[in-house]
């Protein structure tokens, strides 16, 4: 039952919408940064998924950042799906191809972009 509520749960994220680097939207890299914040409304999931190669410079200006749902990232990138219940506060760096791990100073971010 556990599991099922979780799926139904993280299933209900995937409507809502998230700010995505263009990096990950229209270049291909995969998701190597996640954090989670307070959504701002009842459509907001407070998610912003990040290549992890991005510059402050970048992500500072706004028409590098796109607003698009949850589930359009997950079609791009499906390893975040495990993580996309997670709490506010929740901060992510990819590790390896398939696996995420809290955001801890210096950790290396895993990043690829894919053949498109």
């Amino acid at each position: 039952m556990r599991y099922y509520e979780a799926t139904r749960n993280r299933k209900e994220f995937l409507a809502k919408t998230a700010y995505v680097s263009r990096k990950v939207y229209e270049e291909g890299w995969i998701v190597g940064y996640m954090c989670r914040d307070e959504a701002l409304n009842e459509n907001d999931s407070g998610w912003s998924f990040m290549a992890g190669n991005e510059e402050k410079e970048y992500v500072d200006d706004y028409n590098n950042i796109v607003l698009m749902r949850v589930g359009a990232v997950y079609q791009r990138d499906p390893a975040i799906f495990s993580h996309i219940d997670s709490p506010v506060g929740t901060r992510l760096v990819r590790v390896s191809a398939d696996s995420f791990e809290p955001d801890e100073e210096g950790k290396e971010i895993y990043t690829e972009q894919r053949k498109m």
